[in-house]
Formats: structure tokens, sequence, C-alpha cells
């Protein structure tokens, strides 16, 4: 219960760690921006002891100049089940406001200012609980960066405080951890005392991307929080209720001793059903005769029982084509939004159409499709976050993700956009911030390589993920398009591909000696031939329609087009290049066995001459598939005479592995 003089009104360690210089100095420690100055904090509180949180004090900071004088709002959230807000991104389904502080006069930088609530959030002993604190009028709240989330940055007897995130209101952003004393006041100790701890099953949210089932057995973690010894024999009344059903009342009878601050835990024999797609509601409560602080009995739980799009067939290809013309801001099948306070275009991820935005002809993979972005207005907007569907990547061994990315730009453009990718582990919850980015454009920066308006291909690394399930975050900000111009400094991505990258054995492109393509021709990382990556390279045609070969290389010469069996490094030959179909190598020939010359340019018979190039060096050759059945048809590569500026006469293309649609 709170004593009327707040028991460790401010806790003597956070004194020592907010109020002491040294520490107030260690700023810029790896944040965005000036120090972790934000507008939202969240953070966890762990209790040692059954404590009541009463108050915060906090530091009101903007950027430009102390908050001295200004009088600004602030609110507490807290989760509603209780626990770390660690993977609850949803807002507001996982989090209850518990307090508004209204007209809160700030006193300058290094000064506290109490927010005057009476908050009564109980944190029982040995469990964790997540806060936010945060500003609706988008007022800035002092704080410091840290290197990762979830690490003690206080404690004492009674409680540690765990880093969070900072960002903009009320977004997943970056590790921080905010400026704050807590007020609490402690309970107890009771001679009996039992704790309804935690849930171990089924998982809590975050779940595994997988739907749950109608006949689940709830287990349930207790504490004794008591100076006593449970005895053998001692029974515990246990209740649970799942989704505001009928009470389900069970009996735990120990089987062993359990000591103070030990746990144990009861699986109840009943079924639950946790079949639908969603959140569940889950409610235990327990009972033992002689419980001295019934304010820890009851534990309520939110369990989601998946239904979110689960990847298991990589690539994965995300091109935003399949999107509904008539309502942009709803995303792809599997992906969601981050749900925000904000409203208009700029509270979203927005998925555009040509001509809806100035200087945006149309998306990169067609010209006149689609694809996502984030729209630029007059004023800085919240952080918003688009998520990826759940990518499995247990079989994966180089998990990799490709996107194209381009921006608006307003020459003279003074302000700040930011663009992230985050990780979120779907397993542990825990996320991992800017595995790309942020990327930051403004006046001082730029954007290294990117200009105005085109599509610049990025490729992020996603190997340490490799045998994890797992969820994308794209997250970004815009801020004022620039001086002249206004609303027309937009992010937009398109063409999202994420695979299990192979390192490419085969034979580039020999720009000037051989080239060959057939249509839309990709490697197995599903890099572009134009890239200049290495092969062998992988197309797709259709019967009865035309299969188009080109090719180049030196001026007049004649080009003779092989098929095999596709074999990378079939055969190394030094200045011609390497053959990438057929068997095993003939000692005699030093040529691999099974090619076959299905043309030649050197003959003067059928359609043979036709397979030259031209004075531009480059040459084409179409022809009509017959009706033949879907599956392989052969690969293909070309061998290319040359004058001998290669250092030799003969100059080897990619190869091409063709599949008939």
């Amino acid at each position: 219960m709170m004593t009327a003089s707040r028991k460790l009104s401010v806790v003597v360690l956070l004194l020592a760690l907010f109020v002491a210089p040294p520490v107030l100095s260690q700023v810029n420690t790896g944040s965005i921006g000036i120090d972790a100055t934000e507008q939202a904090f969240r953070f966890d509180i762990e209790a040692t002891k059954n404590i009541v949180v009463d108050d915060f004090d906090v530091i009101g900071s903007t950027p430009i100049s102390p908050n001295l004088g200004f009088l600004s709002n602030y609110e507490v959230w807290t989760t509603k089940d209780g626990g770390s807000y660690v993977g609850r991104e949803d807002k507001p389904a996982q989090w209850q406001l518990v307090g508004t502080a209204t007209g809160i006069l700030g006193l300058g930088p290094g000064f506290w200012s109490p927010l005057g609530l009476s908050l009564n959030v109980l944190v029982p002993a040995g469990t964790k609980r997540g806060f936010i604190l945060t500003s609706p009028d988008f007022e800035f709240i002092r704080g410091f960066s840290a290197t990762a989330v979830g690490l003690p940055f206080a404690s004492n007897a009674d409680l540690t405080i765990r880093s969070g995130t900072a960002s903009d209101y009320f977004d997943i952003g970056y590790p921080a951890i905010p400026a704050v004393n807590v007020h609490y006041s402690v309970s107890g100790p009771f001679v009996l005392d039992i704790c309804s701890h935690s849930i171990l099953a089924p998982v809590p949210d975050p779940q595994f991307c997988q739907q749950l089932s109608s006949l689940e057995h709830v287990v349930v973690e207790f504490m004794n929080l008591g100076t006593t010894n449970l005895l053998p024999g001692a029974i515990v009344s246990v209740t649970l209720v799942v989704d505001d059903g009928a009470p389900v009342t069970e009996f735990a009878v120990l089987s062993q001793t359990v000591l103070p601050s030990e746990k144990f835990s009861y699986t109840f024999t009943s079924f639950s059903d946790f079949g639908a797609i969603g959140p569940h509601s889950v409610v235990v409560t327990a009972v033992l005769v002689g419980d001295q602080e019934q304010g820890n009995d009851t534990l309520t739980a939110t369990i989601r029982s998946g239904g979110e799009l689960r990847v298991v067939s990589f690539p994965y290809i995300e091109d935003f084509e399949s999107l509904n013309r008539t309502n942009l801001i709803v995303p792809p099948f599997g992906w969601t939004q981050e749900v925000t306070d904000s409203t208009g275009k700029g509270s979203e991820w927005f998925f555009a159409t040509p001509g809806l935005r100035p200087g945006m002809p149309g998306d990169h993979t067609v010209g006149d499709g689609q694809w996502a972005s984030l729209i630029d207005l007059d004023s800085q907007q919240p952080i918003v976050s688009l998520r990826s569907p759940c990518l499995d990547f247990t079989n994966l061994t180089s998990p990799k993700l490709s996107f194209w990315l381009s921006i608006l730009f307003t020459a003279g453009q003074p302000n700040t956009n930011l663009l992230s990718i985050d990780v979120l582990n779907m397993q542990t919850g825990v996320l991992t911030s800017d595995v790309f980015g942020p990327w930051i454009d403004n006046i001082y920066t730029g954007w290294p390589n990117e200009v105005d308006n085109g599509w610049f291909r990025h490729d992020v690394d996603l190997s340490a993920f490799a045998g994890q399930i797992v969820r994308l975050v794209f997250r970004g900000s815009t801020d004022h398009g620039g001086f002249v111009t206004a609303n027309t400094h937009d992010f937009n991505i398109d063409d999202i591909w994420v695979y299990d990258f192979l390192p490419p054995l085969g034979q580039p492109q020999q720009p000037g000696f051989a080239t060959f393509k057939i249509g839309e021709t990709r490697n197995a990382n599903f890099d572009l031939l134009e890239g200049g990556f290495g092969g062998p390279f992988f197309s797709k045609v259709k019967a009865n329609e035309s299969m188009v070969l080109e090719f180049s290389g030196e001026p007049n010469m004649p080009v003779m087009v092989l098929g095999g069996v596709l074999n990378p490094l079939a055969a190394v030959y030094p200045f011609i290049g390497q053959l990438d179909i057929g068997g095993a190598v003939d000692p005699l020939s030093g040529i691999p066995t099974g090619i076959v010359v299905l043309a030649d340019g050197n003959l003067t018979d059928g359609l043979n001459p036709l397979f030259n190039t031209a004075i531009s060096g480059d040459g084409i050759f179409g022809v009509i598939l017959p009706n033949i059945p879907p599956g392989l048809l052969t690969t293909f590569q070309c061998a290319i005479l040359t004058t001998g500026a290669n250092g030799s006469w003969v100059a080897l293309s990619n190869a091409i592995q063709v599949t008939v649609e």
C-alpha cells in the first residue's frame, strides 16, 4: 500500500545516475541527433520486491532550446497484461493509459519536473512490466542512447530498470533509456504470499507465426514471495478464464518444498481453445489460504494465435502489384502497418500509383505499377513502420534482402528524412535495429549514389538471422520537402526480394567480347544480368511464343550457340572464359562432354548465317517455340569469335538455363 510520504520517493540509484554530472554528460553515444532526446521512451521495470509505481520525474528538452518556461503534456502507458514491452508493437492493443499529466512546467536541462501523478501500478516481485513515457503534443523528453534493448541501466535492492527504445511518439525506435526518476513504494514482505508469475504455455505473444489449436493446455508459473517455506501437500486453488469464458478451477497440490523466492508450475488438465486467429485474453488467479497479499494473485496475459502469413518457400518476392488501388493504405497480404494516432497520408505507409505524386512516373518493375511510399508533408511526421510477413529462415544458410529505393528530392531541402530496416525475432521478441540504415537524407549528407527520382538497388545481409523466424520492419519518417516546393520529398521502395544467397560460380558477361541474354535473365541470387554479377543465369519462356536470343561482341563476328546440362565451372580457359555446361572434361579435347552446337555462324546453310554480330557488335535471333510441355528446355552458352584483342580468338559468354512455363 502507498505511504503518505512516498517511501523512497526518488530512487537513490537513479539520482546517482541521472542527477550526477558524469552521467548527464554521457550523450552522443550512438544515438540519432542530439543524444536520445525523443517524444517517447519505452522501458521495463523489473521488481525484486512487491512495488507500486506511483509517479515519474522527467526532464523536458528540445534539440533547439531547453523547455524552460514551457507548459507541456505527458502520458504514462503500461502493458495491459503486465510483463515486458518486448515484441508488443501494437498500439493501443497491448497498452493502457494509466496517467495523464497536463501543464507541466519545464525547468531546463538538469532539472527534474515531477508529473504529479498517482499511478498505483503494481509490479509484483520477480516480474517485469513495460512502461511508456511520451508527450502527445510532440514535446521532447530527455534521454540517453543504449547499446541494446533490455539491458539493466539502473537498479537497487527493490527494482531494476531496463533500457528500451526511443522514438517519435509511439513507434518502436532505436535502443535508448529515459532520464527518469521513479517514485514507488514497497509492500511486504509477508509471511505467506503467492504470486501468479507468468504463463509458460502456450507461448505468449509474440507467437511463432503459427495458429494454435482448440485443445491447448495452459501452463502457469507461480512464485513463493513469502518468508516461509511452502510444504509438500499444500493446496493452491488456481482459476483460469480464457476470452471471458466460464472460469475453470483446479487444485495444484505441491509435491515438494518451495522455498522463498522459488517458483513452481502447474499444468491445467482442462483444454483451452486458442484456435481462433488473433489475440486471446488469459486470466489466472491463485488462492492460498492465509495469503497476506492478494494484489499479486491474479495475472492477466495475452496469447496470440498466429494466423499471420508464414513464408517458408524462397525466394519471397513482393512487388506491390496485387494491391487494391481504391484503398491505398491497405498493405499486401501478410504485411501490417504500425498503428499510429496520426491521420492522413503521413501517418501510414502509402501504396502509390503513377501520377499520384509529382515527379514519380511509376514503379521500378514495369513503370506503371504500384510501390510503397512514405508521403512527405509540411511538417515532421511520426515514425511509421511497415512489417513483412513472418519469414521462416529455418532452412536458410545465408538469407539476404534486396530492394529498390527511390526518393523525391527538392534542392535546398533543409530538414531530415530517416529510413531504417529492423528485424524482429518472432520466437524471442528481440528487435535488432538498423540492419539497414538509418539512412539520413538532408542537405548535409545527401544520399550517396542516389539521384532524384531514380530507382536504386540496396542489398542487406541477413545471414545473422539464419535459422530464425523473423519479420522485417521498414521504419521511417519524412519532413518538410523544401523551402521552394513542399510535399515532394517522399521515400519509395519496390521489388522486395528475400532469398538464400548462393556464391555465384558461373561466368558473368564479358562486355565487348561475349554477352548473352534471353528475356529477363537473373542469377540464383536474382541479380539482373546487366549488373555485372556472376552466373549461371536463368530465364523463363512460354510455349507458342517467341524466344529471343540477344548476343553481342566484336563487330561482324560469327556466333556459336551451344547447349548442354548446367554445370558451373565445368572447364576454365585463360583469356577465353569458362564453360558452365556439359559433363566431364574429355582428356583429349579438353572440352566437357555432352555439349551440342545448336547454331554456328561460321556455316552458310539454313539459318546459321543469322548468327553473326552486326557492325554494331550486336545480334538478335527470335524463334517461335512449338507447343512443348512445361519444364527445363536446356542451358545455352555462346562462343563468339574475336580479333584476338582479349588474348585469344574466341570468347565465351555467360550461360543461361531456360525453362518453359
